[in-house]
């Protein structure tokens, strides 16, 4: 009987616990998604990073609607902005569209070729489409660039 309570207590403790972190993140990205519009409607110019960050906000926040507007600004003003497009390609990813996902991916790496999060991200998008010999190269290639910084 003790158990059973102590397991409850814990079980409660672990929702109430999922609850308060819940709040805490949807509020921090809330401050998050402020600031940078904020930076963003400020700015003078070369606008990419605000809107880059407010598409990855957006994102955590799991808000894909301007989470994929902002990120594809971002692109639009800075093409060659490997986080922009590696973030872009997860809301594709998370929104069943791994085919988009895949050719963002391809993009980022192709524009982008030392950024290894691209290649990781690619390896395991091709991974979930089973291409093995595919995702392999990637992995491999993103581990060489990690090892060679």
């Amino acid at each position: 009987e003790r158990l059973l309570i102590l397991t409850a207590i814990l079980w409660i403790a672990g929702i109430v616990g999922f609850g308060v972190i819940s709040v805490w993140r949807s509020q921090a990205w809330a401050y998050a998604i402020a600031m940078w519009t904020e930076a963003s409607q400020r700015a003078s110019g070369d606008n990419s990073r605000a809107y880059g960050e407010l598409g990855a906000y957006y994102k955590l926040a799991a808000n894909y609607g301007p989470a994929e507007h902002y990120l594809k600004e971002a692109i639009k003003l800075n093409p060659n902005f490997g986080p922009s497009m590696n973030n872009l390609a997860w809301i594709m990813l998370d929104t069943g569209r791994s085919d988009d996902a895949l050719k963002m991916l391809k993009l980022c790496v192709e524009r982008c070729p030392y950024y290894s999060l691209a290649w990781q991200d690619l390896g395991f998008v091709y991974e979930q489409l089973g291409h093995a010999a595919e995702a392999e190269r990637c992995y491999q290639r993103a581990l060489e660039l990690e090892l060679e910084t």
